[in-house]
């Protein structure tokens, strides 16, 4: 009898299949049933574990169609949803509810298919399609950042599909984020339910109230009246999208001002740096507060990572109220996480102590966080309790008052050199901090260093907190180039 690959055993074929790139995977599928089904295992289903699709009409068609007609969909595990930006008139007219009709179908398939009738993982990206303009509004990609967003999560409410493993939204990406206010329970479950209630006064004041408020809605990147105040609704209905979520991963900023980019290069020079605006950290207390109730829709979720996008004075100047103060109504229980992260949030000292407190991680990280008010003295004595549920924590490039930077009184000295304190004697210890298990009780002791603009390690480590955290780099309050937006997803498609 001739040779036949046919005849192989199945291990054999499949050895020789991992060394086949798609397309002859594909060709070889086609020479006999028997093949079909052999080289259709391990190996050639790995192609089909992650698929990623942009938010445009034809590819989330294309999207249904595949999920309606492939068998191979029973093997998709990662989605990532991108938002384009960077479409001229003619191709961007954003249809919003035929967006979330198709997506929601695609998901009604993946859900009918699957063989779990879930996602495991499920990213929301916004990104430059290759044939956007040399430059481009800084942003437009938070207005993709919001659209991808409310879509996405409108889908899923209206499938009821779930995500099981891991949600990630904007992270892996600088240069953009997800608006604050978007995010929520309320948002989550579903965004168009996510409209701020919001009321209009005259007295800054929040006084009482002589005739009912006036509700309204509108997008919030609209919305520069310093007299709105802005407060997070609680009506949301029932779905299971995220009971089983294990993983949260999100970036999150300030409600944007229109206007011209504040660049990160130009907004740490001291002159600006003095003028931070401390309304991020109202709105970063708003968004911890949020975070907060979660429990109540994802009560498995064991790990929570958190950045926060400084945009400087691109932050909006709104009052926002607390939820406990509307509402209210009874706090959810902690969510007892197994690791949490924070990095580059403006937060209060209560503020960040409260949230530390409701999340009951037993790994914290912190870096580049910015404490405006208060001090970290009743953090850190909550994280060096023997009898909380913290057994590790590693802090990073921290600052008491924007840009004053915390070294830590433990051995090791930092390599920046405040004029300041010259020949006083005085020792600063190292920004970084790592402790666990035994070490975890230890007294945490600090020393807060003054801005010191004239020395370069002080300078180094300012310029990597902003670049990791900040706006998009650019020499000039101009439009960004695409490339200023370091994403992990492109779009290079043709059918724009």
């Amino acid at each position: 009898m001739a040779p036949s690959l046919e005849a192989l055993p199945l291990e054999l074929f499949e050895m020789v299949v991992v060394f086949l790139d798609f397309k002859d995977i594909a060709c070889l599928r086609l020479a006999s049933r028997t093949t079909e089904i052999k080289a259709s295992q391990m190996h050639f289903v790995t192609f089909f574990h992650r698929k990623q699709v942009t938010l445009h009409a034809r590819r989330l068609d294309d999207l249904v169609r595949m999920t309606a007609s492939s068998r191979l969909v029973c093997c998709l595990q990662q989605l990532t949803i991108v938002g384009p930006v960077g479409l001229d008139e003619a191709r961007s007219e954003y249809r919003a509810d035929e967006h979330v009709n198709l997506l929601a179908q695609a998901f009604r398939n993946i859900k009918a298919k699957s063989q779990t009738g879930s996602l495991a993982s499920l990213s929301l990206r916004a990104a430059a399609v290759s044939s956007c303009p040399d430059t481009l509004p800084w942003s437009e990609f938070w207005v993709a950042a919001r659209r991808t967003f409310k879509v996405t999560m409108e889908a899923l409410y209206e499938s009821n599909l779930s995500v099981t493993e891991n949600l990630d939204i904007f992270s892996s990406v600088t240069g953009y984020s997800l608006e604050y206010d978007a995010f929520g329970k309320q948002a989550i479950m579903p965004a168009f339910l996510s409209c701020l209630e919001t009321w209009e006064h005259k007295d800054p004041l929040w006084p009482a109230f002589n005739s009912p408020p006036t509700k309204m809605c509108f997008p919030a990147s609209q919305n520069t009246n310093p007299s709105i105040i802005v407060a997070f609704t609680h009506r949301w209905p029932p779905t299971n999208a995220f009971t089983d979520l294990k993983r949260l991963t999100f970036s999150l900023s300030s409600i944007l001002v229109d206007g011209p980019v504040t660049s990160y290069r130009n907004f740490i020079s001291p002159n600006r740096l003095i003028k931070v605006n401390e309304n991020q950290g109202e709105h970063t207390g708003a968004a911890l507060e949020a975070v907060s109730q979660l429990s109540e829709i994802m009560p498995k979720l064991e790990s929570l990572h958190l950045q926060w996008r400084n945009v400087g004075e691109n932050a909006a100047p709104l009052t926002v109220l607390p939820m406990d103060t509307l509402n209210g109504t009874s706090r959810p229980a902690p969510l007892q996480l197994k690791e949490c992260s924070l990095g580059g949030v403006f937060v209060r000292g209560a503020a960040l102590t409260k949230f530390v407190k409701s999340m009951q991680p037993e790994i914290f990280k912190m870096r580049g966080v910015h404490l405006l008010t208060g001090t970290y003295a009743h953090l850190f004595k909550y994280l060096e309790d023997p009898d909380t549920p913290t057994t590790s924590y590693h802090l990073e490039d921290i600052f008491q008052k924007p840009y004053r930077l915390v070294h830590f009184n433990v051995p090791g000295t930092t390599d920046i050199e405040y004029e300041w304190y010259e020949g006083t004697g005085v020792i600063f210890g190292p920004s970084t901090l790592s402790r666990q298990n035994a070490n975890k009780g230890k007294q945490i002791t600090y020393r807060v260093g003054p801005q010191e603009w004239s020395d370069k390690n002080y300078l180094d480590i300012a310029f990597n907190v902003n670049g990791e955290f900040g706006a998009p780099y650019s020499e000039s309050r101009a439009p960004i180039k695409p490339m200023e937006v370091k994403n992990d997803v492109d779009i290079g498609y043709r059918y724009l």
